[in-house]
């Protein structure tokens, strides 16, 4: 079984790790034996995790995590899992940057042709119903973040891979 986690540093930064033994890791980040990174920016406080069957399957997620933004980082440990496919960075980038005309090469026309920049896009829209055999949600309701059992101390996340 593996592991992927997002640690949150005393600087309010996102670490993103994979492992096979989660306890095992955030330990060793906490007492300064894991990454440099985290290392430099104790103590650290797990924020998010999900358990999958294979390991390769979770460093093959750590990978595509580590390309994301914070803000999208921020969706999944918030359980936002709607919000995901908005905050690509592409997609994402592109409501949020105030863009002008473009001719047809691609590059931005003369300010002096661009006119007045147009109203901010809202994006309070709902979220698109589930269609009959759609991939199960990237996280599953109400398990999207670690949990502490009082009565062992021990670290719990999510359960199940990501399909």
């Amino acid at each position: 079984m593996g592991w992927v986690y997002l640690l949150e540093c005393s600087d309010g930064t996102l670490y993103v790790g994979s492992t096979i033994d989660l306890e095992r890791r955030v330990w060793q980040h906490q007492n300064g034996e894991g990454a440099a990174y985290t290392r430099r920016r104790r103590p650290v406080r797990l924020v998010w995790c999900q358990a999958f069957d294979r390991i390769d399957e979770a460093w093959a997620f750590e990978k595509r995590l580590q390309t994301w933004g914070r803000a999208k980082r921020l969706a999944l440990i918030e359980g936002r899992v709607d919000e995901l496919a908005l905050l690509a960075s592409r997609s994402h980038a592109a409501l949020t940057r105030k863009r002008g005309p473009r001719s047809r090469d691609g590059r931005r026309a003369p300010s002096s042709t661009s006119g007045p920049p147009e109203p901010p896009v809202e994006v309070d829209a709902p979220p698109a119903p589930v269609e009959e055999g759609a991939p199960p949600p990237l996280v599953e309701e109400g398990r999207q973040g670690p949990s502490r059992d009082p009565a062992t101390e021990r670290v719990t996340c999510g359960g199940g891979g990501l399909r």
